[in-house]
């Protein structure tokens, strides 16, 4: 169940049709750990991503690699994987 402040903190995802209730709680129920060998950049722009989302950041989470080959910009290529990421988590996948 979700708090009064984390209702107010994702107000915009819990009114998306794609997320609602039950997506943002699997988001925070969720954690993640990005690859030692990702492009720095990359690694920043997913991990914004994903926290702001409401994952958390732990040695045990399930480890984020990102494809930067063929992207205009390491930004671009963290911002793909982090969508595809919470996407997955939101359908339950």
């Amino acid at each position: 169940m979700l708090t009064p402040e984390q209702k107010q903190r994702y107000l915009q995802q819990l009114l998306a049709p794609h997320v609602g209730f039950e997506g943002q709680e699997r988001l925070l129920g969720a954690t993640f750990s990005i690859a030692s060998d990702v492009d720095r950049e990359a690694a920043d722009v997913c991990r914004r991503y994903l926290l702001g989302a409401g994952l958390r950041e732990s040695a045990d989470g399930e480890k984020v690699t990102i494809a930067t080959e063929g992207e205009l910009s390491p930004s671009i290529a963290g911002a793909r994987a982090a969508t595809r990421i919470i996407a997955a988590i939101v359908r339950d996948e």
